[in-house]
């Protein structure tokens, strides 16, 4: 599988599209049905939003 962004490139216009990007988990926060994960690489920071 090959990343179609590095997570320093992602913007607004990714909301609500799928994109691949490869970096580890900075941070993960519950906060109950909702799950954010950090996460990062060489070239910047990448908040993820999960609903459960």
């Amino acid at each position: 599988m090959y990343k179609d962004k590095n997570c320093g490139e992602v913007d607004e216009s990714a909301i609500g599209s799928t994109i691949t990007v490869a970096g580890w988990v900075h941070r993960r926060r519950d906060h109950g049905n909702l799950i954010f994960i950090d996460l990062r690489d060489r070239t910047g920071l990448l908040q993820v939003g999960i609903q459960s």
